[in-house]
């Protein structure tokens, strides 16, 4: 026994430094929130598997009409059970990758906490690129409201201001005016098409681009953007860094 306990007194300095993690320590995105209070609107992370269910019955029940192609990944594609299931796991997976080569922010977006759309940031090589993008949609029932134009302006605020991004990029294809509305909202600057094959269908996309000294001089009279939840370590994890242009 006692060769036992001196075997294991190794751990001691170690289990105490496990047991004073917080939450945050090991969740590191789980307290980040953007808050847009002209909109009443809330971006933050699914804290529960209740709430990516029930995100995931929101795509499930359909965003975009039949026939018509908004997004470069036809996700919708499949009976309601599928597209479901496919949208949890796909998130839930998300949740759990995140790390400083390559992260996606898939937030949720809630009025009156109810649950109204999705707003995802993403990036590849963040540390050395320092560019961001970002896709959206909205619940049709609530489309054409300002609510996707507030989503856009509260990721540009934390891509640009929190972590210290150079260039932010969207994109629109030919079916989905609202997302280029939204982009010309925003003053992006046309920046290229690009053309995809997606189920045998041609689809063309226009990319946009925003840089760090555009955004500077076009957001004065946007919605004010109030982020919280960004600590040092969520902007280690992800490559980021301290800014002061906030």
């Amino acid at each position: 026994m006692e060769n036992r306990i001196a075997d294991l007194s190794w751990r001691t300095e170690r289990q105490q430094i496990a047991e004073a993690l917080t939450d945050d320590d090991i969740f590191v995105v789980r307290s980040l929130r953007l808050e847009v209070p002209s909109a009443n609107l809330v971006l933050r992370l699914p804290q529960t598997i209740d709430e990516l269910i029930d995100a995931a019955r929101v795509a499930a029940s359909g965003i975009v009409k039949p026939g018509l192609r908004f997004f470069g990944v036809n996700w919708e594609k499949g009976e309601p059970a599928d597209v479901a299931r496919s949208s949890f796991s796909s998130n839930l997976g998300v949740l759990a990758s995140i790390a400083d080569a390559d992260w996606k922010l898939p937030l949720c977006a809630y009025i009156d906490e109810q649950f109204v759309g999705r707003q995802s940031v993403r990036a590849e090589n963040f540390a050395v690129g320092r560019e961001f993008k970002t896709g959206s949609w909205v619940r049709p029932d609530l489309q054409s409201r300002g609510i996707g134009f507030a989503m856009r302006v509260a990721v540009l605020q934390l891509g640009f201001a929190e972590f210290d991004a150079e260039t932010a990029r969207s994109e629109s294809f030919e079916s989905n005016r609202a997302s280029a509305r939204v982009s010309e909202k925003c003053s992006y600057e046309p920046d290229g098409t690009e053309t995809i094959v997606q189920d045998g269908h041609r689809l063309v996309g226009q990319r946009w681009l925003m840089t760090r000294d555009h955004w500077m001089s076009v957001r004065d009279g946007w919605p004010k953007v109030v982020v919280g939840g960004v600590t040092p370590q969520l902007l280690r994890s992800l490559g980021a860094s301290e800014t002061s242009d906030k």
